[in-house]
């Protein structure tokens, strides 16, 4: 009897791995399902490599591999039952798990492969092979204590098929794009594309019925979707944003969708930790470039990366200083947006926006320049910038009170963009206060840029609340440097405690909050 049974440790785990194979799905598809980024995610959090709550069962699956008893195999399934149903409640994700198909195929490959090991253990116990049963009832737990190792196979099993699926899905796209007549405008930078997409957008549909990609579908397989699904043959423009973290990629959806036009937002040390040197970021920005047949690249003149790289397309800069091809003078702020005059040559025009910060000024040079070029008018341009509003947590402002202002900068803070976010915080009345957890994706100099954040931040908040200890240690040392009161530095587990805090200090006295940066799943 015990020699039948010796299967059920591996029903167990079985019942174990499927109970907790969520979580690892939602960090893979985070993690666009490349198992390198994956293992990046899993050596940046260690405790997460090893499942603890599994570690009282495995130890008992050991001594029933050199014993033969039914009550213990019994024991260990009812431990695995146990641990299963042990974990508490997750917070709620940011960013949830998405059934996609490609996420239902990888749960019906672990699944398949999980039984298929179940089965196995059951016909060598059937059989009287105890060792065999007892290997393979190992092997499962070893899957369970590593519970991201069985899901990384059926992600290296799955990836034939969909490089299948993607593949039809792209050259069904091509076919779509080649046989519109509308003019492709590719926008791609470290930073500030969405915006500047966002702005463009709202310009040239002025003149134009325009098409963009929507929120943040800007990888291959995003750009794909838009074209299938929302394309048609009304389309005057297609804006395709192109976002990137690996060379290549950017060179990827120019192959799809074969730009017209190029705009590069911006070049930093966004993702720094997958290209590995500023040197490849550049190269892959210019990817977009590199992909013009006659048409004008739109470059930012302002940023050194991209005014120091020289390319043989037709090229025009825009920025605020008077080195580029245009300039943008009279600048003023306010806390209802800024005002400022573009100028091209004989064009002038003066814009009122209700954008904040001189990376939105920028930005909205950029899509000034492009606009001319395709014949909107300086009326409608004018009319466009009025009606801007800023994009959800791009420095969006927030009066939640006569007495508290939010200024919300959550979404992916960078270099250059938490200095703006800063500047902009620092020209606001009452008690400043900056919510921060950092930046990331930055690669070597990852504590380097935290650290003059701390330095900027010291300059213009009166205090600032860190989230998370580890994660914010150089901007601490940063705001330390700069002699920032240690009673006006306050740290905090999570962004729900921040706001508790932030809310005893937003009474009687007029506040504005800063929340700069807000750390997807992957990283909390």
């Amino acid at each position: 009897m015990a020699e039948n049974l010796c299967f059920l440790p591996c029903v167990g785990a079985f019942i174990f791995a499927l109970l907790r194979l969520k979580y690892n799905l939602h960090m893979l598809q985070l993690n666009s399902y490349r198992n390198k980024r994956f293992f990046t995610f899993l050596l940046r959090n260690k405790k997460k490599i090893i499942d603890f709550d599994f570690i009282l069962p495995f130890v008992f699956l050991i001594i029933g591999f050199f014993r033969n008893d039914l009550w213990l195999n019994i024991g260990v399934f009812i431990l695995f039952v146990i641990a299963s149903l042990s974990k508490g409640k997750e917070p709620p994700a940011k960013k949830p798990l998405v059934y996609t198909s490609r996420i239902k195929r990888l749960i019906t490959t672990f699944c398949i492969l999980f039984i298929a090991l179940v089965l196995l253990s059951l016909l060598f116990a059937l059989k009287g092979n105890l060792l065999g049963a007892k290997v393979v009832c190992l092997v499962s737990g070893i899957f369970c204590l590593f519970n991201y190792l069985l899901l990384i196979i059926s992600n290296i099993i799955n990836s034939p098929i969909e490089k299948g699926v993607a593949n039809y899905y792209i050259n069904d796209a091509k076919k779509i794009i080649s046989s519109s007549r509308a003019k492709v405008i590719g926008i791609t930078g470290s930073y500030g594309k969405t915006t500047t997409k966002y702005i463009l957008e709202k310009f040239l549909s002025q003149k134009y019925n325009v098409l963009k990609t929507p929120g943040n579908l800007n990888t291959t397989l995003g750009v794909t979707r838009t074209i299938r699904e929302m394309l048609n043959p009304t389309h005057d423009i297609f804006i395709c944003e192109m976002g990137a973290k690996q060379k290549g990629d950017i060179k990827e959806i120019c192959d799809l969708v074969n730009p017209d036009y190029a705009i590069i937002s911006s070049i930093g040390y966004q993702h720094l930790e997958t290209f590995k040197s500023i040197e490849n970021i550049i190269k892959t920005k210019f990817e977009l470039v590199d992909a013009l047949k006659d048409g004008k690249a739109f470059l930012n003149g302002d940023n050194e990366f991209i005014k120091n790289n020289k390319t043989d397309k037709k090229v025009f800069y825009f920025g605020i200083s008077d080195k580029n091809n245009c300039r943008c003078e009279d600048i003023h702020y306010d806390a209802d947006g800024c005002s400022f005059t573009y100028i091209n040559g004989d064009i002038k025009i003066p814009i009122k926006t209700n954008l904040l910060g001189y990376n939105n000024i920028t930005n909205i040079a950029g899509a000034i320049s492009i606009s001319l070029e395709l014949g909107v008018s300086v009326e409608d341009i004018k009319f466009a910038a009025s009606t801007l509003k800023a994009p959800e947590h791009r420095l969006s402002i927030n009066r939640i009170s006569n007495n508290l202002t939010i200024i919300d900068d959550a979404y992916n803070s960078n270099p250059m963009g938490s200095a703006c976010a800063l500047d902009v915080l620092g020209g606001f009345p009452g008690l400043r206060i900056c919510i921060t957890p950092g930046m990331i994706e930055l690669g070597q100099r990852q504590y380097e840029e935290n650290f003059i954040l701390g330095q900027n931040a010291a300059k213009c908040c009166d205090k600032i609340i860190l989230v998370g200890e580890k994660q914010t240690k150089p901007i601490y040392d940063g705001l330390k440097k700069e002699n920032f009161p240690e009673d006006n530095i306050i740290i905090v587990p999570t962004v729900e405690r921040a706001f508790e805090v932030m809310y005893l200090f937003a009474g009687e006295t007029p506040c504005s909050v800063l929340i700069e940066n807000d750390l997807t799943d992957d990283y909390i």
